[in-house]
């Protein structure tokens, strides 16, 4: 292997070294018996099959229940098989068949939102008929009736989301600051974050009052999102399997819904400062603010995030206030949002992350450092992804209402980053204590340890 020396003297890749961005097929709209999006990609033969389900017609307190409906979906009998008699027959036909919940809003619009149900499978091509048939069994025709089997798979769910915000507390805290300012991520909290999590713990705490509440609202929501109202199914494979596809399917046995409609109300989001007790010597620490007006572009942000991230706030936070990880964001909404990971601190990392705006200020990088940024960023940005990842990606850019450009824009404009646009982006981050809001994850000691009048919840089992 070659020698630090020696690949120092290597040549560094320039900006002027990238080619033309690698081509992508796009996703088009087929004829079918519904709603389609075809996606024309490589996939030795398996196909890949996502149905998404709109949720606009429900209420938002029936969005927790969502939650619950997708985390029994697959695991109990439905009205033909026993669940062990299913779980039988999707391992031998099915690569996976899951069912989860997804918010998307518009970049532009922090009102926005627009949830779904998906449900989620792929196949083999010999085994496609299983694709367009088992998963609208399981959604058609489950039964509620198990309720101690409810019970355990319910119990396992809330374990593992408690599990989560213990090893995975930035991540949650990511979602949650954002849920300070835009309705959909509201909405994502409501679905299966920690609102998610305190609806779920007080269901289980009072099981046996709500279980036969819970079973007829179940099969309602059942009967109101599985229907042919507001459906798009994705495919990815050939377009023979497409075909065969929608021969077995045909309209998915689904229906137009006949009765009493709802409208989703989402409710304004509340920027407070939050903490959360957990089981943990450390904590992660989340810090940001509502939208400010828009002083860059994505592919500047892009660049100015991972200066951020992998100089400034590797030093401050990583190596000087011991870390174990740390991060900055600019999301297309223009909402900045500072994270940390294993942090055995709080109010000394809030310090350094508004101490980020006189660094990115001041950032005068050589030009063999600036290269360096911007390959990092197009390399990120032209990473090979599976066909299953471009489409969901596609597919998620198709509800947001991105352009098919979209994409390809972002990277010229990372192409032509210049270190006075990355200093540009700094007026974003001005005043950030006096706009902010907190997400902390951690121990009480070190939330009550602040100088930050937090609203606490104890995130404990015991609670």
């Amino acid at each position: 292997p070659a020698s630090p020396e020696d690949l120092a003297k290597r040549p560094q890749l320039t900006v002027a070294d990238i080619e033309a961005a690698p081509e992508e097929a796009h996703a088009t709209k087929v004829e079918a018996p519904l709603p389609c999006l075809y996606h024309a990609l490589p996939t030795h033969k398996i196909d890949y099959v996502y149905h998404y389900f709109g949720l606009d017609d429900l209420a938002f307190e029936d969005l927790p229940y969502v939650g619950v409906l997708s985390a029994l979906l697959g695991n109990l009998d439905t009205a033909s098989r026993s669940a062990a008699e299913l779980d039988t027959l999707v391992e031998k036909n099915l690569g996976n068949l899951d069912f989860f919940s997804e918010t998307y809003a518009a970049d532009d619009d922090l009102d926005d939102a627009r949830p779904y149900l998906v449900v989620g499978t792929s196949a083999l091509s010999e085994r496609i008929d299983s694709a367009a048939t088992i998963p609208s069994e399981v959604w058609s025709s489950t039964q509620f009736s198990d309720t101690d089997r409810m019970l355990a798979l319910l119990t396992q769910k809330r374990i593992a989301l408690s599990q989560y915000f213990v090893g995975s507390g930035h991540a949650a805290a990511m979602k949650r600051l954002t849920a300070h300012y835009a309705k959909s991520a509201v909405v994502a909290e409501a679905l299966g974050g920690i609102d998610f999590y305190f609806f779920l713990k007080d269901l289980l705490a009072n099981w046996d009052a709500r279980k036969d509440d819970l079973r007829a609202r179940l099969d309602d929501l059942s009967r109101r999102i599985f229907t042919s109202d507001h459906v798009l199914v994705s495919f990815t494979g050939s377009r023979e399997d497409l075909e065969a596809f929608w021969k077995s399917a045909g309209a998915l046995g689904l229906k137009s819904f006949q009765g009493q409609r709802r409208s989703l109300q989402v409710p304004e989001p509340v920027a407070d400062d939050e903490a959360f007790v957990i089981p943990s010597n450390v904590s992660y620490v989340a810090e940001g603010a509502g939208a400010r007006p828009k002083v860059a572009s994505v592919g500047t942000w892009q660049v100015a995030a991972r200066a951020l991230s992998f100089d400034y706030l590797w030093n401050e936070v990583r190596v000087k206030g011991g870390a174990y990880g740390t991060g900055f964001r600019h999301t297309v909404s223009q909402l900045d949002q500072f994270w940390s990971y294993r942090d055995p601190n709080v109010d000394a990392t809030l310090d350094r992350y508004e101490a980020a705006e006189s660094y990115l200020r001041g950032w005068n990088p050589s030009p063999t450092e600036l290269d360096g940024y911007v390959v990092s960023v197009v390399a990120a940005h032209d990473a090979p992804a599976k066909s299953r990842a471009i489409a969901r990606r596609q597919d998620g850019e198709h509800f947001i209402g991105r352009p098919a450009t979209w994409r390809a824009d972002v990277r010229d404009q990372e192409l032509a980053v210049s270190a006075e646009d990355v200093r540009g982006a700094a007026a974003s981050l001005a005043g950030l204590h006096d706009s902010r809001s907190l997400v902390v994850f951690g121990p009480r000691e070190a939330i009550e340890a602040s100088g930050t009048k937090f609203l606490v919840r104890d995130m404990m089992d015991s609670e």
